[in-house]
């Protein structure tokens, strides 16, 4: 098990941190260790050597595709359905996709519509 401040990001990595680089873990590729994570529940996440893995096999063009779709509906999701402006971090779960101050032109308008009925 390593100190998490002793770790080597240079020469080890997690497999997410693999993948970032173009990686992925080579057939039968054990961990070279682990390190206790803190942050939220406590876990174990293991560590892999960067030179016993396997370069990522590249992309097929229906995988490439796909991808690009999904990236177009996350950027959609992002973006305000009033305005086209950015929605923040802490509005994109509700179901508005509004940006704040489109969300504050709806209520007001809701409450002159209720004030003049």
């Amino acid at each position: 098990m390593f100190a998490y401040s002793q770790i080597d990001w240079e020469r080890l990595a997690t497999v997410s941190g693999l993948r970032r680089r173009g990686l992925r873990l080579a057939p039968g590729q054990q961990p070279a260790g682990c390190y206790e994570r803190s942050a939220g529940r406590p876990r174990q996440v293991l560590l892999y050597w960067v030179h016993e893995a396997a370069s990522a096999k590249a992309l097929t063009e229906a995988q490439r595709q796909a991808l690009e779709r999904a990236r177009e509906g996350w950027r959609r999701w992002l973006t305000c359905e009033s305005c086209g402006g950015k929605i923040e971090p802490g509005r994109r779960r509700r179901r508005l996709r509004l940006c704040w101050v489109c969300e504050e032109a709806q209520r007001v308008r809701q409450q002159q519509q209720e004030i003049r009925a």
